[in-house]
């Protein structure tokens, strides 16, 4: 018996989800949760944030998760990141970010 991959497991999660298996979903979030631990919170969040938004709201009511809990997750996330860049200020450390993004420039 094979190990599935991470992308497998993940694809597997969306389509219990979609199919409103949730005993499906839980088993295959155990199983990715058992094989790739490291980042396991950050998959869920891109893995949530793909869902079309009639499976989100499924999901929510499903699992009582108020449409918030998201929302504040990204948001400390955004004041951490706010919070480094103000320390490298003061510090004299700070270094821009520089656009790679080609849709950024005009040719």
């Amino acid at each position: 018996m094979h190990q599935p991959t991470k992308e497998e497991l993940l694809q597997a999660m969306k389509l219990m989800v979609g199919s409103r298996n949730w005993a499906g979903y839980l088993h295959f979030r155990r199983l990715l949760k058992l094989h790739y631990p490291i980042g396991f919170n950050g998959e869920l969040r891109q893995m949530f944030c793909s869902l079309s938004d009639e499976d989100k709201l499924a999901y929510r009511n499903y699992f009582n998760d108020p449409p918030e809990s998201m929302d504040k997750q990204q948001k400390k996330l955004k004041k951490k990141a706010k919070a480094a860049e103000l320390q490298e200020r003061q510090a004299g450390i700070y270094r821009p970010k520089l656009i790679t993004s080609p849709k950024n420039h005009s040719n």
